[in-house]
């Protein structure tokens, strides 16, 4: 037990969440042993141990299928745990178009949306809670002509990046780079934000979504 709880702090030990690591690295460790253990029923063997250590009399080939049917079933499980999505709400500054922006963020693991480019999260921000920040007469709610009018503008980086939601099988949506992102204080580095032209948030709770990281 002690073992695994090093373990599981040398490898989540600068996670924000780190319960949830240690969670996770037991149930693979115990999943894993089951699946082990019902070989050895099935095949009519038992653990031995020599020295006092318990090891499996399994052929090790046998031990690898195992191991990656135990990855599996974990990655679907966790997978299915995450799209049904842990949420909670953070102090998201930017540093957009040279302006230092402060909105309210959820965190959505159900939040897909990644750069094609670099694989990394997008931002997804409220159109209108942004525009005071853009160039005048970017229109939000047409992506191709805003990135037009954002490049005739001098604007670097403007693009249009494709989304997929309820109802809309292929989207398109304007984004730019913030140069610098925080996550309740934490860097994040440079992230692409994406401008919604509809509201994040019907209640206006929040102003943009972020994917977990």
């Amino acid at each position: 037990m002690g073992i695994g709880v090093l373990m599981a702090l040398a490898a989540f030990g600068g996670e924000r969440r780190l319960w949830r690591g240690v969670v996770c690295l037991f149930a693979a460790s115990a999943g894993l042993a089951g699946l082990v253990m019902a070989a050895e029923q099935l095949g009519g063997t038992t653990l031995t141990m020599a020295q006092g250590v318990f090891y499996s009399p399994l052929d090790l080939r046998l031990l690898l299928v195992l191991f990656v049917l135990c990855y599996f079933i974990m990655s679907l499980l966790f997978r299915r745990t995450g799209q049904r999505g842990s949420r909670e709400m953070v102090r998201l500054e930017l540093l957009f178009n040279g302006h230092s922006v402060v909105m309210t963020a959820l965190v959505d693991s159900g939040h897909s949306l990644t750069d094609p480019v670099s694989n990394r999260p997008v931002v997804v921000a409220e159109g209108a809670y942004l525009a005071p920040y853009l160039p005048p007469g970017v229109p939000v709610d047409e992506p191709t002509q805003a990135v037009r009018r954002c490049q005739e503008a001098g604007v670097r980086g403007a693009r249009l990046i494709p989304y997929r939601a309820v109802g809309v099988a292929c989207g398109l949506m304007l984004a730019l780079p913030a140069q610098k992102v925080r996550m309740d204080g934490r860097d994040m580095g440079g992230l692409l934000v994406a401008l919604s032209p509809t509201p994040v948030d019907d209640s206006g709770s929040y102003q943009a979504l972020i994917g977990g990281i």
